[in-house]
């Protein structure tokens, strides 16, 4: 994925463009019905990724043949008979025991891969007859798990716990990154941060404190701050970090006019405010927008 498509998904707050967090994930992946039979391409995309995931160098480099469609283990059409409901059913407000299963039946826990003849010949047959023809002819990682559990019976509960099993290797693919790349440039035309909401960051990552002691050196003097949920407390005020800095430049006669204060202001380990900020993957695009003073 390139950096922008994965920086941009990473700013949607866009319904159909969010990227989802571990927990929204893994409930859709879980909960969710994702095979639409128009559109079974889309889930075996899906499943062809697991599959590269799931293999690693101990496994035979087989390319993965170009055609195979989506096999539903609990069958669309299996009888109660031959597939027995589970004893304690993840039923949904209002949902029945019926709408329950049908369900379930399209989440990922419930789908693989086959090739389309041995898809028809299995067709609605009982679990253990399905998994003696899936064993014998499959080399699919996705189903190499069958071999362990020969006359195994296949419910709602075996359903969920595959789908947890298969959304750890989801999860190391398309698992949602915890902040933008700081290489990421600044949104064209858009509002620059407010510098409290960095310093809330940089709060809520566990990298610093309210109370925070920081200083900043300017010819060979030290000055002391103290970080704040409002800004850098200097002697005679609460600042923005840039703004904090001229304070203590001008107590010394100087003029300067302008300071990135992300950049001078270190903590007791030496490190700047600024690459705090980049290990969380937020930027500094340039002088704070305001600042509070008291």
């Amino acid at each position: 994925m390139s950096l922008a498509v994965r920086n941009e998904l990473l700013r949607s707050s866009e319904v159909t463009a969010v990227w989802p967090n571990d927990d929204d994930f893994k409930r859709g992946w879980l909960t969710k019905p994702v095979y639409v039979k128009s559109r079974s391409d889309r889930t075996a995309m899906v499943l062809r990724a697991i599959e590269r995931q799931m293999r690693n160098p101990k496994n035979e480099a087989n390319a993965l043949p170009d055609e195979l469609s989506v096999e539903h283990l609990l069958p669309q059409r299996g009888t109660v008979a031959d597939y027995p409901y589970a004893s304690d059913l993840p039923l949904q407000a209002g949902e029945t025991t019926e709408a329950c299963r049908a369900r379930l039946c399209h989440t990922m826990g419930n789908l693989t891969l086959l090739t389309q003849a041995l898809n028809t010949a299995i067709s609605n047959g009982p679990f253990n007859e399905k998994t003696a023809a899936i064993v014998q002819d499959s080399d699919l990682r996705l189903n190499a798990w069958l071999r362990t559990r020969p006359n195994a019976p296949w419910n709602e509960d075996d359903i969920q716990t595959r789908g947890g099993t298969l959304f750890a290797h989801a999860s190391a693919i398309w698992g949602r990154p915890a902040h933008l790349h700081p290489k990421a440039s600044a949104e064209k035309g858009g509002a620059r941060k407010h510098f409290t909401d960095r310093i809330a960051a940089l709060i809520a990552a566990g990298l610093l404190h309210d109370g925070e002691p920081l200083t900043l050196v300017y010819k060979r003097k030290t000055f002391a701050g103290q970080l704040t949920v409002n800004g850098i407390k200097v002697r005679d005020g609460v600042y923005a970090p840039s703004e904090a800095a001229k304070q203590c430049y001008a107590s010394t006669g100087s003029t300067r006019a302008s300071e990135n204060g992300w950049m001078v202001w270190k903590t007791a380990t030496g490190q700047s405010l600024r690459d705090l900020l980049y290990s969380i993957g937020e930027s500094v695009d340039g002088d704070e927008r305001s600042s509070i003073t008291a």
